[in-house]
C-alpha cells in the first residue's frame, strides 16, 4: 500500500524478485476502496491510495485490505505525506495481526506511528520488502 506511485513501483519489483507473489484485491475490496479513493487510485498491486485520499478514508481502506482472504500482509510506503491518519490506520491493522513492514520518508507523525505499533522500518522500500519477506519465513 502506498500513496507515492514511484517507490511503490520499486517495492513491486522487489517482490517480484524475491518471488512473492502480488495478488489484486479481491472485487468486493477493490469496490470498497474505489468508493473510498479518487478515481485515479492504482487498486492492482501496488495498491496506491494517492496523497489525495481525503485522511478520513484511510481507516476504511486499511481495515479493507487487511480483512481481504487473498492478502497475507501489507508493506507500506508513505513519501512526504505526514497526515497521521495514514499512521495511525496502518498501526491499528497492525497491531491486530496483519504482518507489515513500511518505508516512511519525511513524514515523522506517519512513522511514530508505526514506531509505536511495533512495526519495522526500513531505508528504502526494496528492504522494507526484503524485510517483509525475511519474515515471512520465520
Amino acid at each position: 500500500m502506498t500513496v507515492s506511485g514511484g517507490p511503490g513501483v520499486l517495492a513491486a519489483d522487489a517482490a517480484e524478485r524475491l518471488g512473492l507473489e502480488l495478488v489484486a484485491p479481491s472485487a468486493t475490496t477493490a469496490t470498497g476502496l474505489r468508493a473510498l479513493v479518487p478515481s485515479f487510485a492504482a487498486l492492482g498491486n501496488p495498491i496506491d491510495l494517492t496523497p489525495q485520499c481525503r485522511p478520513d478514508h484511510f481507516a476504511e481502506a486499511f481495515k479493507l485490505l487487511a480483512a481481504d482472504p487473498g492478502i497475507d500482509g501489507m508493506v507500506v510506503i508513505d513519501c512526504g505525506l505526514d497526515i497521521s491518519e495514514l499512521g495511525d490506520a496502518a498501526a491499528a491493522v497492525a497491531v491486530a495481526g496483519t504482518p507489515m513492514t513500511a518505508f516512511v520518508l519525511d513524514a515523522p507523525s506517519v512513522a511514530g506511528a508505526l514506531d509505536r505499533a511495533g512495526v519495522a522500518r526500513f531505508e528504502s522500500p526494496e528492504r522494507a520488502v526484503v524485510g517483509y519477506a525475511a519474515g515471512r519465513k520465520r
